[in-house]
């Protein structure tokens, strides 16, 4: 995970604003019609992702869209932790927190679903430090990532996809300088 920090920098890779302060711009992104085209996409494989993960708590640090994301999961205590500064109502599954600082006890949590978290981060290792100490010992972590373009290489997950929609990759890819072949890690404890 080299590449999610600069070289003598805490900035973060993408050079965004750090979380939380940056979290209300990806929330307005993705009511745009290309961000609501990569929710559905990205809920899609979440979707099936998380619905062959199990356990008793699923902990999803921030909220991009009005949208449930966890729907799919048969995990029955399903919260969301959005972040301190972030705007939306509350209700019973939701609370507020900052994501390298969880509010949850060590070896409590079944699965963690990171969206797009790591890459508005200062300190992304410090997040995947406190996601391992929250998760139970054979617990999930289920990460939504737009990686830099010059930090991928293929890998054999990435599928054969017809001209038009390489050429549409492309372009946006060129546009924002960024990999964004939608692709879900799940790491196992």
């Amino acid at each position: 995970m080299q590449f999610l920090r600069r070289k003598n920098t805490d900035k973060a890779f993408n050079r965004c604003a750090p979380l939380p302060e940056s979290w209300p711009q990806l929330q307005q992104w993705y009511v745009s019609t290309l961000g609501e085209r990569l929710a559905a996409r990205e809920m899609a494989l979440l979707n099936e992702t998380l619905a062959n993960l199990f356990g008793y708590h699923l902990l999803q640090l921030g909220r991009l869209s009005k949208e449930d994301w966890l729907a799919a999961s048969r995990i029955s205590h399903c919260v969301v932790m959005d972040f301190i500064g972030s705007e939306g109502a509350t209700d019973e599954r939701r609370f507020y927190g900052l994501p390298d600082q969880l509010p949850v006890q060590t070896d409590s949590m079944d699965v963690l679903v990171l969206p797009h978290t790591l890459e508005f981060s200062r300190h992304p290792h410090a997040i995947l430090r406190d996601a391992e100490r929250a998760l139970i010992p054979e617990g999930h972590l289920v990460m939504l990532v737009a990686l830099p373009i010059d930090k991928v290489k293929p890998t054999p997950f990435q599928r054969d996809v017809s001209e038009p929609h390489v050429r549409k990759l492309v372009r946006a890819m060129d546009k924002t300088k960024r990999f964004l072949d939608p692709i879900i890690a799940v790491h196992q404890n």
